[in-house]
């Protein structure tokens, strides 16, 4: 097949499965700053390149089409999004970040609220470099934005273990325990050995992998 002829059947098959987003722009409320290239992969085997941008405001994907933001719904027929190093995967309608490729995945989801730039919060590993440029030494890839007013938005992981086709919250250690009963003694001899702070994505991820190990 000719190479204009895949592109064209790979955009007609996102398409298909978008609605308009009613903002040709960046929402402020997206993780990364810009668009990024990324790849969506369909459990048909069809592959799509497009920019796109995780929306935390309902854990959705938006990509770009001739000047247009969409959403990207029929997440059932989606199999895995890649951006970069990071995939995401969909599940019980949201996408979600996959930490570890352990026995029982730790995956991410994202959620953001308005802070008060005069009260920006320091335990979320975010330190304030000028009125309106936050940086987020979670990761390079989330910068914290302006949002209105004297507000700017932070964004906020939310921690999941999955076990076959269920999600189970990991945000705290009574959490992780009850998602993986049979190593609460591995997590909570890690978690008195090393303290980990259970709000950052790395010390979540590295109990976890500790586990597996």
């Amino acid at each position: 097949m000719r190479p204009w002829i895949i592109a064209c059947t790979i955009l007609t098959a996102l398409s298909s499965q978008a609605q308009p987003s009613g903002d040709t722009t960046t929402p402020r409320t997206c993780l990364f700053s810009r668009f990024r290239e990324g790849t969506v992969l369909q459990k048909d085997g069809t592959v799509a390149s497009t920019l796109l941008n995780y929306n935390t405001e309902n854990q959705t994907f938006l990509f770009k089409q001739n000047g247009q933001t969409m959403v990207l719904t029929n997440l059932d027929n989606i199999d895995t999004i890649y951006i970069g190093e990071k995939k995401f995967i969909p599940a019980e309608d949201k996408f979600y970040l996959v930490a570890t490729t352990t026995e029982f995945p730790l995956l991410i989801s994202y959620t953001y609220k308005p802070t008060p730039l005069q009260a920006q919060a320091e335990h979320t590993g975010t330190t304030r470099r000028a009125s309106n440029v936050v940086s987020n030494n979670v990761s390079e890839a989330y910068v914290n934005r302006r949002f209105q007013g004297q507000y700017e938005v932070e964004f906020i992981p939310q921690f999941w273990l999955r076990r076959g086709h269920s999600l189970y919250k990991a945000n705290t250690e009574k959490q992780i325990i009850r998602a993986l009963p049979q190593k609460e003694a591995l997590i909570s001899e890690y978690i008195r050995n090393n303290k980990p702070d259970l709000r950052l994505e790395k010390d979540v991820t590295d109990l976890i992998l500790s586990c597996e190990k």
